[in-house]
């Protein structure tokens, strides 16, 4: 068990309770899948989060280790990481790409949600949220939806 994320139409991405993230090809006439590749240990804790960059190979990966990880996936078999993002006081929930250079990400226990440099793995910013943790994941989903307009944030 664990969370899946479509990374193109005929593959998807698993991220697992052990830490291990996989990848498969679906055949959509059959609705078969073969394991294409598979990362052992992404994370020393549970994924609970995928999400795929198809036009740039690149998946970020969200765990109850406090941390969230950028790998970039070379034919859709090897595993390369790029970078690790510390700081969250908790588990990542989620994380997305904002833009070429920036991912935002947010963690229930510490109710923040944080910009990120996708170069140096640095924290830019942080924004507290003093919300109810169970409507958390909703407040973040709708800010990232109004296209979260960083620079006037600055």
């Amino acid at each position: 068990s664990g969370t899946y994320y479509e990374v193109t139409p005929s593959q998807i991405s698993s991220g697992n309770n052990d830490g291990s993230i996989s990848i498969y090809h679906i055949d959509l006439y059959s609705n078969k899948y073969k394991l294409l590749s598979q990362k052992e240990k992404a994370h020393n804790e549970t994924i609970l989060y995928l999400n795929a960059k198809p036009e740039t190979n690149q998946l970020i990966s969200c765990s109850t280790d406090e941390s969230f990880k950028l790998w970039r996936i070379l034919n859709f078999t090897e595993f390369i990481l790029e970078g690790v993002f510390i700081g969250h006081q908790g588990a990542v929930i989620q994380a997305l790409f904002i833009n070429e250079c920036q991912v935002v990400s947010c963690s229930w226990n510490d109710t923040t949600i944080r910009i990120w440099n996708c170069l140096d793995f640095q924290c830019e910013s942080i924004f507290k949220q003093n919300i109810k943790q169970q409507i958390f994941p909703f407040f973040f989903r709708r800010i990232y939806q109004k296209k979260w307009n960083y620079c006037s944030l600055q």
